[in-house]
């Protein structure tokens, strides 16, 4: 992946995508770099077994799931195949509570300390 990066739990199929600050878009000849990394994102996720657990029709993700500390947006993922299916519900939620954290504190690889956008 590109400018969007996924943080995956395979244990418990729980995961998050983070999606680039809205303010690095670029459009090249009418067409949002952001959109199209975002649209190959979800094709090599689904390649792997995962998938939004939410999208609008068109395929976007408007419901976000927190944000990391440096702004961007988390978006939930869910493994069609987990290798735990049957976590008990508060293992459900330890495992949950764990990879969020995980994608809250990713930083990005694109900006130098200090640095809040291109």
């Amino acid at each position: 992946m590109g400018l969007h990066h996924a943080v995956l739990d395979l244990a418990s199929g729980d995961g998050f995508l983070i999606l680039p600050l809205p303010r690095t878009d670029v459009v090249l000849d009418g067409e949002s770099v952001h959109r199209a990394d975002f649209l190959a994102a979800l094709e090599e996720l689904d390649f792997r077994g995962w998938s939004l657990s939410e999208r609008d029709p068109d395929g976007i993700a408007r419901t976000y799931q927190g944000f990391t500390y440096d702004g961007r947006a988390l978006v939930s993922l869910y493994g069609q195949d987990p290798l735990l299916p049957d976590l008990a519900l508060a293992a459900r939620i330890d495992a949950w509570t764990a990879i969020k954290r995980v994608a809250r504190d990713h930083r990005t690889p694109y900006l130098r300390d200090g640095q809040d956008s291109f």
